[in-house]
């Protein structure tokens, strides 16, 4: 149960949930070094979209300091995930069957568990990184100051993943923020695909939990920012998020997503002060409004269901909570540009 005094910053070990049920390597890398970056992609069940992320995952230039492990969630032997894999004859891949289902979040820490990478690489099954990806994010870390817990880069937001052949790789413009908890009171600021994190870090954090599901990645973002060594990246995008295959179109997880990130809000906010409430509450009431209604557009969404809690939350919404609402983002994006600064 998540209550207001709940503290997801504490350590939690998440990994021990399903340290019983082990992953059976199928077939491992054969690198005679240690790679710098492990791409880590968890799947089940969806082998058309994998090859096009193993693929980009293989077609990256200007670097080579990495590995991949592909890691099913399915432990049927023989099934069409595995025949895919073992068509692929390269000594960069690694591809493991949990024995058990471990669930989604069971096998994102997995990833974490099995990765031989410094830096992990989150990649999921239907997504692609763009060529130069990998070169960006040795570039990036390059730049910093300090050795990151999570780079989280721009992404395009599609129903198609053919990539654009004129995107070149451009490093004119890119800038890094230092993300606090305080931005994450502006939704999830970041996205997971192509997130780029510290291995240790996850490990020694404690690593995802299903207690916040479907908003587990947004908590664990947050929980990270105590460290102050996460980075939002701002600059060309390198890679490309899918989301007409998503569970996150299911009537009752868009629900569930803005009811679990409010919560988690809640609990950000009241490490601050309780007396921003008032306004932060008319941002939030925008906020699940313009998130429902742009889901339910982009996908044509006719479900009833949908549809009735479109006109709840437009019913909540006062001209007062527009305004402010417009206020605070312009406020919060005034306050990520005088933080930015340039790494190129």
């Amino acid at each position: 149960m998540i209550e207001l005094h709940t503290d997801f910053y504490k350590y939690v070990d998440n990994f021990a949930k399903s340290a019983n049920i082990p992953s059976i390597p199928i077939f491992e890398s054969d690198l005679r070094y240690t790679p710098e970056i492990t791409i880590a992609i968890p799947t089940y069940k969806r082998t058309d979209l994998l090859r096009e992320a193993i693929d980009s995952a293989l077609n990256q230039i200007d670097y080579t300091n990495y590995d991949i492990i592909v890691i099913d969630n399915n432990s049927e032997r023989g099934c069409e995930t595995e025949k895919l894999m073992m068509s692929y004859d390269h000594q960069k891949i690694s591809y493991y069957k949990n024995s058990e289902n471990l669930g989604m979040i069971g096998n994102w820490n997995r990833l974490f568990k099995l990765a031989r990478g410094k830096y992990v690489v989150m990649l999921h099954d239907d997504d692609i990184l763009l060529p130069f990806y990998l070169k960006r994010v040795q570039y990036i870390i390059s730049k910093l100051k300090i050795n990151p817990d999570a780079i989280y880069l721009p992404t395009i937001v599609t129903n198609s993943l053919k990539i654009n052949e004129n995107m070149i790789d451009d490093e004119k413009y890119m800038y890094a923020v230092k993300i606090k908890s305080f931005d994450f009171l502006f939704g999830n600021i970041v996205w997971i695909v192509g997130a780029c994190f510290n291995r240790e870090t996850i490990i020694n954090s404690g690593g995802f939990s299903d207690t916040y599901y479907p908003s587990s990645d947004y908590a664990f973002f947050v929980k990270l920012t105590k460290r102050n060594k996460s980075f939002l990246i701002i600059g060309q995008p390198t890679t490309r998020y899918r989301i007409s295959d998503n569970e996150s179109l299911n009537t009752s997880t868009m629900i569930k997503f803005i009811e679990m990130d409010n919560k988690i809000k809640m609990i950000i906010l009241s490490k601050y002060s309780i007396k921003f409430y008032n306004l932060f509450n008319s941002l939030f009431r925008v906020k699940d409004y313009t998130y429902i209604k742009n889901m339910s557009l982009s996908f044509n969404n006719h479900d009833p269901i949908i549809k009735k809690e479109i006109s709840n939350k437009f019913n909540q919404v006062t001209l007062i909570d527009r305004i402010i609402s417009k206020i605070m983002i312009f406020f919060q994006r005034i306050s990520l540009r005088f933080r930015r600064f340039v790494i190129n």
